[in-house]
């Protein structure tokens, strides 16, 4: 469940909003009734309706990337994108100036990026396949343990 109110149907004013759910849900109302053709619960959508404007910017960005004024075949798109959050070694862009433009590496490295964003913001926010509770667990600190400067310690004092 998502960790931020979803805006139904019947509460949503702006045009993007309106529109978006017109797109991905048809008549229905994407609250009470979930779930995009593809088959994700489309919660993206009616937690970023909460805020209009950075639901437009998101999707302006969408059509950024999914322009045909690119240069990035969508393949590699999609691929840099489930690739998101891995460092890249220089052994990889060697590789790909070996098939890509400078253009190109730049749109796949700008793409990214952005997708980085929005994979962050599910996460956090618990949306669409993220929902689930966090892998990694945060271990308590020792008993009787008390908070210090690792740095000040590590690099002696002034």
């Amino acid at each position: 469940m998502p960790r931020l109110r979803e805006v139904p149907r019947d509460e949503a004013t702006a045009e993007v909003v309106l529109s978006s759910y017109q797109r991905l849900f048809g008549d229905r109302d994407p609250v009470a009734e979930p779930g995009t053709a593809s088959g994700t619960p489309g919660n993206w959508w009616t937690v970023f309706a909460l805020v209009p404007d950075v639901l437009r910017h998101a999707v302006f960005g969408f059509r950024l990337y999914q322009s045909p004024a690119r240069l990035l075949p969508p393949q590699l798109r999609e691929l840099g994108q489930s690739r998101a959050g891995w460092r890249v070694p220089d052994a990889v862009t060697t590789a790909l100036k070996a098939d890509l433009s400078d253009e190109q590496i730049l749109e796949l490295t700008y793409i990214t990026t952005l997708y980085v964003q929005h994979a962050i913001m599910s996460r956090a926010l618990r949306l669409e396949y993220d929902d689930r509770d966090e892998p990694v667990t945060e271990i308590g600190a020792p008993q009787g343990f008390s908070a210090r400067d690792i740095g000040l310690d590590i690099a002696g004092s002034a």
